[in-house]
């Protein structure tokens, strides 16, 4: 990651070797750390502020000497890096030195804002950032990457022959993405990966290691957007960014100090506030210091958010100027760890940059090379990018983590050995990575109905349509409403057909497709679309094939025919005035000749009905006159008897002889005198 020069004094054996240290861990003298203190002379830039140093020149390349660790050292040093991070790779001794600009435990400046703000020239004034638009043209490749070997300085005793890779990027707002190691939640879960791994699970063209992390943790430093989504949010230290904002604008500068709201006003301090005072900034129309710089609120602005954020450390080209002795003015920590940032910034070591041209490409560079072996300082560096017409750039992570990965195939020489043989060298497993990748689409699977070329769905099909291949369109006429548009085409409702659903299904047939035969008869027609028969006038019936009975005509025989003497009508027409048909009239005659002897056998069945019934009630009648005259002759007598009882009168009998003899012997005509007399009063 870094050169670090650490400890004043020699470390020793058994802390090195302890876990969670340092594999390139590198002790050096406090006079090796005194001689890159601070340069008196400048480069003729003026700075300003309280409490800011004078302007530094680029001092000698440091003898190598100085900076070799004990071998027992680099010998523990491999030992204690297994078992901190469980890496792949690790050099055998004697190690090289990490590049890096801090002490691990304390990476970036503790000043806040107003520090870099006051300290720079005054020809910024008080923006601290610069922003560029970038490059939006579609067509031709992605990315174009060109190979140098260089002569650096061009020319003089010290020049070296450096090598490496520029990499110019067309609409870099679509084709650049910052990745996470691993692929998403890399920097939450501490993760580390090779550039390689992480490029393929990216789809880049061409990927490239991007910013700092901790060699002991894993964590990500500085300020980390991926694709839109803050990942990690540096809470406002000073260091060198870059980042790409939603409308492709490009952001080259320093961060600022921690941003916050709380009740209505804008919160300001040097880290996030917890419980300890703040200051109040005013953000009235004269005081916007917070809208001049790119603050931790414009980290978070989300009416132009950034979508691509990552952090450097140190500003190589401000405005196609060197910058980096204002950078370091503004990104050094304090005064005792001078020394290791000057170190980081004076040694020869791989490295890599990230800026743009005047056409707004992103340029990303790397640069091959081994801490203090070989490679450029970051003044070479910065002059190197300027004499190349690059305008804005900063420095990222450098030395062993420095890779290159084309086509998903390492294009750079690593610098560090592999663990298992010295004889070779193995790219270091890194945290972030610049990724270059085909233009996303949106969404990026085109709806799961194209392909993505160069961020433009292009649809599979022939009726997928729109940017994003989620409409079916099967023509101007959209199936001409009779239909519903499918992905192979125009699914007709039942009782139409054609490429459009324009044509109705054909006379005698129905249902989906027109397959289905109508059952009509005597000329009815079927609906097209379930079969079912409209009858022609004159029948009726699921299949039309009953004629209308007597007296009715009519579509569906549902009128009644209106004709004198109730004779039938034309079953059609209901007309009165008919011709029957000789097979209609043979019909009538044996329909009349049918009544007529039903009418017959009927009358007989009255007939008949109506002589036992007269023979029947006249038995009954004399049967009853018999029996009336047998209880009147019964009465009568009974009256009589009755009569002759109550009037007293007396019957003579003469009594005769036991002998049969009368007593007294009446004369005939006394008889008949007695029977005169009985009968007058009798009548009387």
């Amino acid at each position: 990651m870094g050169l670090w020069p650490g400890a004043a004094e020699p470390v020793p054996r058994g802390r090195l070797g302890g876990a969670g240290t340092k594999r390139d861990s590198l002790s050096l003298s406090r006079g090796g750390l005194q001689r890159y203190r601070g340069f008196p002379g400048g480069r003729g830039m003026s700075v300003r502020g309280p409490g800011c140093r004078e302007g530094l020149s680029p001092p000698a390349a440091p003898s190598r000497a100085a900076l070799v660790p004990p071998r027992g050292a680099a010998d523990a040093l491999c030992q204690g890096s297994l078992g901190a991070t469980g890496s792949s790779y690790c050099r055998s001794p004697p190690s090289d030195p990490l590049l890096q600009p801090y002490f691990p435990s304390r990476h970036g400046p503790r000043h806040h804002h107003r520090h870099v703000r006051d300290c720079q020239p005054l020809k910024y004034g008080r923006v601290t950032h610069e922003a560029w638009p970038s490059d939006n043209r579609t067509g031709g490749p992605v990315a174009t990457t060109r190979t140098f070997v260089s002569y650096i300085p061009p020319t003089g005793e010290d020049r070296k022959v450096v090598y490496g890779h520029f990499t110019f990027v067309r609409d870099p707002l679509r084709t650049f993405s910052v990745l996470e190691p691993g692929g998403a939640g890399g920097c939450e879960a501490h993760r580390r990966s090779p550039v390689e791994e992480t490029a393929k699970l990216g789809k880049c063209l061409v990927a490239q290691n991007g910013g700092y992390f901790n060699m002991e943790t894993g964590e990500c430093l500085g300020n980390v957007v991926s694709d839109g989504k803050l990942v990690r949010n540096s809470g406002g230290l000073q260091n060198a960014q870059f980042g790409i904002r939603k409308d492709g604008t490009m952001v080259f500068g320093a961060d600022g100090a921690h941003v916050e709201e709380q009740q209505g006003v804008i919160v300001w301090g040097l880290e996030k506030p917890q419980q300890s005072p703040h200051t109040i900034l005013d953000l009235s129309p004269q005081h916007t210091s917070l809208d001049s710089y790119l603050s931790e609120e414009d980290v978070l602005n989300q009416a132009n958010p950034f979508v691509q954020l990552v952090s450097g450390v140190v500003w190589l080209l401000r405005d196609g100027e060197v910058y980096i002795n204002q950078s370091q003015v503004a990104e050094c920590g304090e005064i005792q760890t001078t020394g290791t940032f000057d170190k980081f910034i004076n040694v020869i070591s791989a490295r890599t940059a990230v800026g743009h041209d005047s056409q707004g490409q992103l340029v990303l560079v790397h640069v091959d090379g081994q801490t203090e072996s070989r490679g450029v300082n970051l003044w070479e560096m910065a002059e190197f990018l300027k004499q190349q017409g690059i305008i804005n750039a900063i420095n990222l992570d450098g030395g062993g983590s420095a890779t290159l990965v084309l086509n998903g195939t390492l294009a750079s020489y690593p610098s560090e050995h592999c663990y298992f043989d010295n004889m070779w060298r193995c790219p270091r497993s890194i945290s972030t990575i610049m990724c270059i990748h085909e233009p996303a689409c949106e969404p990026a699977d085109c709806s799961g109905h194209g392909d993505c070329v160069q961020g433009e769905c292009h649809c599979t099909g022939d009726f997928w349509r729109g940017p994003a291949c989620d409409v079916l369109d099967c023509g101007p006429s959209n199936c001409s409403l009779h239909g519903v548009c499918t992905d192979s085409g125009c699914l007709c409702d039942a009782g139409w057909i054609g490429s459009n659903c324009s044509e109705a299904c054909a006379s005698g047939f129905y249902g989906p497709a027109c397959t289905q035969t109508c059952q009509c008869q005597n000329g009815g027609s079927c609906d097209p679309m379930h079969g079912a028969c409209s009858c022609p006038a004159g029948y009726y019936g699921t299949s039309c094939e009953q004629e209308c009975p007597m007296g009715w005509y009519g579509p569906n025989c549902q009128k009644p025919c209106a004709c004198e003497h109730m004779c039938p009508c034309n079953r059609e027409t209901g007309s009165c005035n008919i011709t029957y048909e000789l097979a209609v009239q043979d019909q009538l005659t044996k329909a009349g000749r049918c009544l007529a002897s039903q009418n017959k056998g009927r009358s007989k069945e009255k007939f008949s009905l109506s002589e036992k019934t007269c023979i029947s009630v006249t038995s009954v009648l004399a049967l009853l006159l018999v029996i009336s005259a047998m209880g009147n002759v019964g009465l009568f007598l009974k009256a009589r008897s009755e009569r002759h009882h109550k009037s007293g009168d007396y019957l003579y009998h003469p009594l005769r002889e036991m002998n049969g003899e009368a007593s007294h012997t009446f004369t005939s005509a006394a008889c008949e005198t007695e029977d005169t007399q009985d009968q007058s009063q009798a009548l009387l």
